[in-house]
């Protein structure tokens, strides 16, 4: 099956030029990959807005869901997990549901999903050094230091072809995840449905839901969907 590279100078969002591309029967390959320089209106989890930044990826591209359909986007995450640990020997870390972090438990991105007509279209966001400025909203950096800028064609190939080769099933997933966690068997908040609650981060289930032992009534919890915070 060919791969078809869609490399655009800038887009509103690299996700919804790739569903539109599905939803309109015009996908080129069941193997699509579209990357931009500048995406200028990104989706983040529950359509929230991400940010953009200079010398960042923002990339879409379709792929087999896992035999799991919803672990897809945790797969994904130990997939980029890998590969930036064998290139720039850089380790990062998960934050449920679709957080990435770096050492220093700051967001440096993030991985959606959705799943239309059975094709599995996965968006990555990750920054590699933007500059600080003053934004209204905060993240970090995979680097520490100013790097050159990245090459960000080439750079989302080899990222896709990693993806395609590198797969897990999902008994290597459940371990890899808790293992590379940030926030396991630590103190969480979880907001969900406008309510709060506090407890003890202590892993997912087979279905990628996050199990939470709460602290009032010492119950395990587990939440589907939900904003969680690290004590």
């Amino acid at each position: 099956m060919k791969l078809e590279h869609i490399h655009l100078n800038e887009v509103e969002s690299t996700q919804i030029y790739l569903k539109n591309l599905v939803d309109s029967k015009k996908l080129p390959s069941l193997m699509t990959l579209v990357s931009t320089e500048r995406q200028t209106s990104g989706i983040g989890r529950s359509n929230n807005s991400w940010q953009h930044l200079k010398n960042s990826l923002a990339f879409s591209f379709t792929l087999q869901p896992n035999e799991k359909i919803e672990l897809t986007p945790i797969e994904c995450a130990i997939i980029l997990k890998d590969f930036i640990k064998a290139e720039y020997d850089i380790e990062i870390y998960f934050k449920w549901p679709n957080d990435l972090l770096n050492k220093k438990g700051e967001k440096i991105g993030g991985i959606i999903s959705h799943f239309v007509d059975g094709i599995c279209i996965i968006g990555i966001g990750l920054n590699f050094f933007c500059p600080k400025e003053k934004k209204d909203f905060e993240y970090g950096n995979l680097f520490e230091t100013k790097i050159e800028p990245i090459d960000t064609k080439n750079l989302t190939a080899l990222l896709y072809l990693y993806f395609i080769a590198n797969r897990f099933t999902p008994d290597e997933i459940y371990p890899l995840f808790s293992h590379n966690c940030f926030h396991m068997n630590k103190k969480v908040e979880i907001i969900e449905d406008n309510k709060t609650f506090k407890g003890t981060f202590i892993g997912i289930d087979e279905s990628g839901a996050a199990l939470v032992l709460e602290d009032k009534s010492g119950e395990q919890k587990k939440i589907y969907s939900a904003t969680l915070r690290i004590c």
